[in-house]
């Protein structure tokens, strides 16, 4: 198993095993006799402290843990874990991405659904990566990967879920973590933290206060076509861009009996960009030559405020509940300047509220047999505003053509019922969602979509079903079909034009309509070592960036339902592998996936398909004294996304930590993407014509981080964490 047991015997003499050779010899006699009992009823796996009758047995916990339908990750053992932002954090985990644009993907599928101690992160966008990077990485504990949704998850629950668990305050007293870090190459990066838990008994409290600001640059190479595929527009785009982000976070949880809980949070956040952007566009054809200076200024503010509670019956029944409000606030200033003499400003407020009630309850019924039914209602409010001003003859005009105000309501309720049976070695659930949901839009109009009203009631039912079979102690199977829910962002509903440069327009689609999928995998795990994984998607109307040319020189870019989406593919994770040496471990995350879209091309029917390997290995090297190093690297092969072609791409990650103060303290040296190889290069389809693009972030960055933390108390209960419910993941750019 390559983990170590310590067996103590608990005693008021702490000579006592030293009087004589004999009792030296039954205490070797007994310590074997443990650890070969240790051996052989624990699995590898992660193995808690046992207290039995005065014996501690104690294991090191492995960096990954596998079942068939779930990987666990503990951040602890990996090097670049808690280094940084939560957003840092989730880029080191195997599998995971999560773009500038706040695009998360896990195993290759984007759109994946991110959970913080059970509360559902609702943003997407610009507003997801913002509340990322406040949050520090050193509050994670466990970050797990699930690839099967339940009848409890949301609907739109779709491309995975991304569960992060934080560290709690198990002891009575108190822990105060302070983080910092700073890092630059091609930018400048630095963020800095300090986490609070008081643990009182029945009371624990937490605040964490954390700050962050960057200073990064930006450039985007475009080749399109202009009138005719060989006649060409070739564009350079460079950005400038500084973000300062602030967050306060405050948590109480009480515990008034061993029965229930109560507690209530309450987050307040700040979040500030600055972007100054040149576009250089020629048109040799033409003899054509321009330059556009556009210069944006956004900020946000977000509250959020939950209330929640457990309680536990005699029964075993439990009944969770709670209340969630969010209010996000967004204004954006834009100006842009071009010498094709076109001055354009513009001012945009968005206002977004909801409130949320819900309640779930669980029941043991007996023989093997366990019954889950809930139900949610939210409310869901959006006020959004903007107005675009040319300059004409020295004077600012109204543009009426782009100046809209977007109205809309959401009314959802939902319900639930799942059950479930396990009888060794078989256990199986199923289970039901249901969903009705009205809503009530009203856009003003421009040049991109008529004055527009509507209302709308859905109602949607979505299956599940799980089959696992415990072949032996070491081999599980597993079997599950489910059917998903696609419902468009909110943000991609609104038809607000956003001016990038006068050839590159954005905007969402008010005629966008609800997908389905239909999602089916087999699995099977060994030895919490090695899962395998057969899976195949099938979705109707799927939600998908497209691109159309609206003059010779514009190109509008919106959101679109395609008719067709297939998904086909395999995957094989191996954990903890040990390589040569036994203080190095690996761990290898490979992926080979066929996509297929179908999506209309003007007037003709259009398809793109592409097989796509990918592959993440991961390298541990245990140096001991405290010193641990990693070698990260990872490859995506050319992919397809709707009408976009990726080209390949991949980078290779290095950091070294050294822990200090009896593992209290621990300095950590990085460098990401060291040879700069992570650009994005893409080819989007237009009219039977096609445009490429190269995006480069500039992602190889090199840093330092430290962690120190101070710690009094002992052990105590372990309070119930709360599950408040799942909703606005469709707020966001």
């Amino acid at each position: 198993m390559g983990s170590k047991y310590f067996c103590r015997q608990k005693t008021h003499n702490k000579d006592f095993w030293h009087q004589s050779s004999t009792m030296k010899n039954i205490r070797l006699l007994f310590s074997a006799i443990i650890a070969s009992c240790a051996s052989t009823v624990m699995m590898a796996d992660s193995i808690p402290d046992q207290h039995l009758d005065g014996i501690t047995v104690t294991a090191k916990s492995p960096a990954m843990r596998v079942t068939a339908d779930k990987t666990v990750f503990d951040l602890k053992s990996i090097v670049s874990g808690d280094i940084g932002t939560l957003l840092d954090a989730l880029s080191a985990v195997p599998g995971i991405s999560v773009s500038q644009s706040g695009t998360v993907t896990m195993y290759g599928n984007r759109g994946a659904t991110i959970l913080v101690d059970g509360q559902k992160i609702y943003l997407k966008g610009t507003e997801l990566v913002n509340y990322l990077r406040t949050l520090p990485a050193s509050i994670v504990s466990t970050v797990s990967l699930r690839t099967i949704s339940s009848a409890k998850d949301d609907a739109t629950d779709k491309g995975g879920i991304i569960e992060i668990s934080t560290h709690r305050q198990r002891e009575r007293g108190a822990q105060v973590t302070i983080n910092g870090g700073i890092s630059t190459w091609n930018t400048l990066k630095g963020n800095g933290s300090m986490n609070t838990m008081i643990n009182r008994g029945h009371h624990e409290i937490s605040l964490i206060c954390s700050s962050y600001a960057a200073r990064s640059r930006l450039r985007l190479d475009i080749d399109r076509p202009y009138k005719t595929d060989s006649d060409r527009m070739q564009q350079l785009s460079t950005r400038r861009r500084s973000d300062n982000s602030n967050l306060l976070k405050a948590g109480w949880l009480y515990k008034p009996s061993p029965r229930a809980t109560i507690g209530t949070g309450l987050s307040l956040s700040r979040n500030c960009r600055n972007e100054h952007g040149l576009m250089d566009t020629e048109i040799s054809s033409v003899n054509e030559k321009s330059i556009s200076d556009n210069h944006t200024r956004q900020r946000w503010k977000n509250i959020m405020a939950d209330i929640f509670s457990d309680y536990n019956f005699d029964s075993d029944a439990k009944l969770q509940s709670g209340l969630n409000y969010f209010h996000y606030t967004t204004t954006e200033r834009q100006s842009l300047h071009s010498t094709v003499p076109d001055t354009l400003s513009g001012r945009v407020k968005g206002n977004v509220e909801w409130l949320i009630c819900h309640a779930d309850f669980t029941k043991p019924l007996g023989g093997g047999w366990r019954m889950e039914l809930g139900a949610k209602h939210s409310i869901v409010s959006i006020k959004d505003s903007g107005s675009y001003f040319n300059r004409t003859e020295g004077q600012w005009t109204v543009n009426n053509s782009m100046s809209a105000g977007f109205r809309y309501n959401a009314n959802t309720s939902a319900a639930y019922a799942q059950a479930s049976f396990s009888r060794t070695p078989f256990s199986v659930t199923a289970g039901l969602r249901m969903e009705y949901e009205r809503l009530h839009a009203h856009f003003s109009g421009n040049e991109s979509s008529p004055d527009t009203a509507y209302r709308s009631g859905k109602f949607n039912i979505s299956p599940n079903i799980t089959l696992k079979f415990i072949a032996s102690r070491d081999l599980a199977l597993m079997m599950s079909y489910t059917r998903r829910l696609g419902r468009p962002n909110y943000a991609d509903l609104n038809p607000f034009i956003y001016v990038f440069d006068e050839s590159t327009l954005a905007g969402g689609n008010i005629k966008l309509h609800n997908s389905t999928s239909d999602n089916l995998q087999f699995g099977l795990a060994w030895q919490s070592r090695v899962q395998a994984t057969i899976f195949f998607t099938h979705s109707s109307d799927a939600i998908m960036k497209s691109y159309h040319e609206i003059s010779d020189r514009a190109i509008y870019a919106t959101s679109e339902n395609f008719p067709l989406y297939v998904q086909l593919g395999a995957r094989i994770v191996i954990a903890n592998t040990p390589v040569i040496w036994s203080r190095w471990t690996t761990n290898l995350t490979a992926i080979a996936v066929y996509n297929r879209y179908d999506w209309r091309d003007g007037a003709s029917k259009a398809s793109t398909r592409k097989f796509t390997p990918i592959v993440n290995l991961d390298n541990r090297f245990d140096l001991g004294r405290g010193w641990v190093a990693e070698l990260k690297a990872s490859f995506t092969g050319k992919t397809a996304y709707g009408q976009v072609m990726v080209a390949p791409f991949g980078n290779i990650d290095i950091a070294v930590r050294k822990s200090l103060m009896r593992k209290r303290a621990s300095l950590s040296l990085f460098i990401k993407d060291i040879f700069a190889t992570n650009i994005i290069k893409s080819t989007v389809t237009l009219s039977g014509r096609s445009a490429s693009m190269k995006e480069n972030e500039y992602r190889r960055i090199a840093g330092i981080s430290f962690s120190l933390k101070f710690q009094y108390g002992k052990k105590t209960g372990k309070h119930g964490s709360p599950l408040p419910p799942d909703e606005l993941s469709r707020i966001g750019k």
